[in-house]
């Protein structure tokens, strides 16, 4: 499955229709996939505390739950396990925290300035089924979660950053439990495995 970078690929299923992934790096026969939409409405944490990548629900569901149904038994076998590196806040010193190591994640804003270089490639439409589910629409587009500690001092260190419906990133960041942003999953996956 040899893919260049900006393209879209199919690979896997979500409540019954086929996931659409871009590729933003590609080399040493692996990839880079980030959804092309946003898949679900999910909190970046469950509750209001102080949270990191690390210790969030919503690394949680994205590893076990969603990689759990969304792939079959030969798509899992393509998708790599990743050193998730933190990210601590410039500004404030928020977000410390350890690497992880995931199949899937959610990206830092540093990611997102260097693959999606432009507030228009940023903009994310969401799926019927996430928007059903509670992800909130303005003008047809949503705003989605990055794993970017929020630089506003008075949110502590209970807010991230996302990037806002006209793709634009949020610094500030929001509260960790706002339930109606988009998740938009990514992953590096083995090139050799996912030949068809």
């Amino acid at each position: 499955m040899e893919k260049c970078v900006g393209a879209v690929v199919k690979f896997g299923r979500y409540m019954g229709e086929p996931v659409e992934w871009l590729v933003l790096e590609q080399g040493d026969g692996r990839a880079l996939l980030l959804s092309k939409y946003g898949l679900e409405a999910k909190p970046f944490n469950s509750h209001i505390t102080a949270v990191t990548w690390e210790t969030c629900t919503l690394r949680n569901w994205l590893n076990k739950d969603f990689y759990g149904s969304a792939f079959d038994e030969k798509e899992k076998e393509g998708i790599l396990v990743t050193k998730v590196v933190t990210e601590k806040n410039p500004e404030n010193g928020g977000g410390f925290e350890n690497d992880t190591q995931d199949k899937l994640f959610v990206l830092t804003s540093g990611e997102v300035k260097k693959y999606l270089g432009s507030n228009e490639k940023r903009i994310c439409f969401a799926t019927e089924y996430a928007k059903k589910n509670g992800v909130f629409v303005y003008e047809g587009k949503c705003a989605w979660w990055l794993r970017s500690p929020g630089e506003e001092e008075n949110c502590g260190n209970d807010c991230l950053e996302v990037v806002q419906n006209d793709g634009s990133l949020f610094d500030d960041g929001v509260e960790c439990i706002w339930s109606d942003l988009a998740v938009r999953p990514a992953m590096w996956v083995d090139l050799s495995k996912m030949e068809k």
